[in-house]
Formats: structure tokens, C-alpha cells, sequence
């Protein structure tokens, strides 16, 4: 990642922070679209292609256009951008995404923006070695696991009628997508961790087939008008329980729930695995009680209220 900031319009984009900063106002952004988006800065206005995108920012990684979708999403809501009337990231078709705002690079912006258009060739012989990668990710093989990888196996509808395997399987595909954005943090793709809807009857099979150090499992259960899920993060080693969490909800709203969850799990788990930015977080905790401690105090401190306040300050 390169520590040069540059201008992008009125904002200043700041790489080794993650931050857009403009009149005193600062917004932090997730590791991978601010890869993104020196991606897109670093092309000065070309289109940059999806599979370009995939190799530069998830090299070697199987991910999904869901969680580039996710990116710039994250982008746009961030300059205060719009798909249909776009100022800044414009969808091309078919093709991939383009910036439009003026960008003042520098000397090492406009050095990649020369390999980019000099060495086309080399950026496609590492879209086909990504492809190549992720293609042997899913045979059946003996893979060494890296540092902090993981797979999310599909959750269990465990609902009485059994009709929620719909929000299961959407459950499961949102945490890809999530964790796949955390920074130092391996996540097997949708193809590799779906061979094992069913349940798994020895996590060393998943150790040996997908290469993992971690496995993300859960459960859904609709009842009632109520919502359950259940995660837990299991070490394929030991096969013992590393954390686990039960979310309750009322079901109207189901899919603003998942979005809650996902955000919810994969900030867990980066306190807990040490990956990303709340991982890394200078003054931050590895300890989920205190992280869950510092989320409720934001969130009752946010009502603004006498009662809140003494409660946030507990």
C-alpha cells in the first residue's frame, strides 16, 4: 500500500490511513476500497476492468463481484457519490469502473499509472494465475494453512418449517463478502465453502481440503416471529470453539438484520483474529468483551440522553 497521499477533487485521500478528509471532516474507510480506489486514481480516468481490479486488490483470493459491489458502495456512500448521476465512480457495463473527479497524483501514483499502460500483459498473467490459484483452492488436496485464514460454511436453517434457507445461504454469501474486506485475512471463496452445506462431520477435512486456520459456522432459526442465529469461530486444529455469539431479532426487516449480523460477526472477529483495521486499531483490544463493552457504551451514548449518558460511562 503506498503512503503518498493525493487529491481527488476537494477530498484528500490518505492511503496509510484509510481516510478522505475535507474541511475538517474525516471518514475512514475499509482497507480494500481504499485499494480500490488507488486502483481506479492510479488509471487517471481509464476504465479500469473488474478482473484487473480482482488481481490488484484480492491477489490469489477467490471473490465474489459482490464484494467489489461492496466496495464501491462503500466509496460512493463515503463522497457522497451517485450511481445513477455519478460525480466521482462511474459503472461502466459489462467492463468495470471509472474515475471521473480530477486527481492530483504523485510521482509514485503516476509511476503505476506508466506500468499500468506499458505492461497490460503482465496484468493479465496475474488475472490467470489468480484464476489458476483459485481453481486448485477447490480440488480435493492437501493444502498447508496460512497465518489467519478462514472459511464460512454455509449456515443451518434450523427453523421448524424449514423455509429460511433462503436468508441462511444470504447470510452466509454477506459474510463472505464482509470478511473477504478485512486486510490480512484469507477467506475461501463461495464455491469452495458451499461443498460442505450439509454440515461437517471432521474439520480436519476442511483444514486439509481448504487450506484454513479458522472455520466461521452457524446456525438460522425463525420461530414465532422471532429470528436466531448462532455463529461460533472453531481453530481446525483443535476443533474447540474460539468465540460464539447468539443474535436475537424480531423478523420485519429480515434483511437489514443480516446486514447487522454480518457487520456484527466480521467486527468480532477482527478484534478477535487481529485482522483489519478495528484488529489494528492503535489503543485497540483483542478482548471481546471489552469491544462489545465499547459498542453498547457508542450506541447509548449516540441517545444523548441523561440516563443514556451515566449508562455509556458504565
Amino acid at each position: 500500500m503506498t503512503e503518498h497521499a493525493f487529491r481527488l477533487g476537494d477530498w484528500l485521500v490518505t492511503p496509510a490511513r484509510h481516510a478522505l478528509e475535507r474541511d475538517g471532516e474525516v471518514i475512514r474507510l475499509k482497507p480494500k476500497a481504499m485499494a480500490v480506489l488507488e486502483q481506479l486514481a492510479g488509471a487517471a480516468g481509464d476504465v479500469v476492468p473488474r478482473d484487473e481490479l480482482f488481481a490488484a486488490v484480492w491477489p490469489g483470493c477467490a471473490v465474489t463481484d459482490d464484494t467489489l459491489t461492496q466496495c464501491v458502495v462503500e466509496l460512493r456512500r463515503a463522497l457522497g457519490d451517485s450511481a445513477r448521476a455519478p460525480r466521482f465512480i462511474e459503472t461502466v457495463p459489462r467492463r468495470g469502473f471509472r474515475l471521473l473527479a480530477d486527481v492530483q497524483v504523485t510521482e509514485a501514483a503516476v509511476a503505476r499509472h506508466v506500468v499500468r499502460r506499458r505492461w497490460p500483459v503482465l496484468a493479465a498473467l496475474v488475472a490467470l494465475a489468480a484464476v489458476a490459484l483459485t481453481t486448485l483452492a477447490t480440488m480435493p488436496r492437501s493444502a498447508a494453512p496460512s497465518a489467519q485464514s478462514l472459511a464460512v460454511l454455509p449456515f443451518a436453517d434450523l427453523s421448524p418449517s424449514e423455509d429460511y434457507g433462503f436468508f441462511a445461504d444470504g447470510l452466509t454469501e454477506e459474510l463472505i463478502n464482509r470478511l473477504s474486506m478485512l486486510d490480512g485475512l484469507q477467506v475461501t471463496g463461495r464455491t469452495s465453502a458451499f461443498q460442505f452445506r450439509g454440515g461437517v462431520d471432521d474439520l480436519g477435512d476442511v483444514r486439509e481440503r481448504l487450506g484454513v486456520t479458522w472455520v466461521l459456522d452457524g446456525s438460522v432459526r425463525r420461530d414465532r416471529g422471532r429470528l436466531r442465529v448462532s455463529a461460533q469461530l472453531i481453530d481446525t486444529a483443535t476443533g474447540y470453539p474460539a468465540w460464539l455469539e447468539t443474535y436475537e431479532e424480531n423478523s420485519t426487516g429480515i434483511f437489514e438484520i443480516q446486514d447487522g449480523i454480518a457487520e456484527a460477526v466480521a467486527g468480532a472477529l477482527s478484534v478477535r483474529l487481529g485482522v483489519g483495521h478495528l484488529g489494528r486499531e492503535p489503543g485497540g483490544t483483542r478482548n471481546l468483551d471489552a469491544y462489545e463493552a465499547h459498542i453498547q457504551g457508542n450506541a447509548l451514548y449516540a441517545e444523548f440522553t441523561a440516563e443514556a449518558m451515566r449508562q455509556a460511562a458504565a
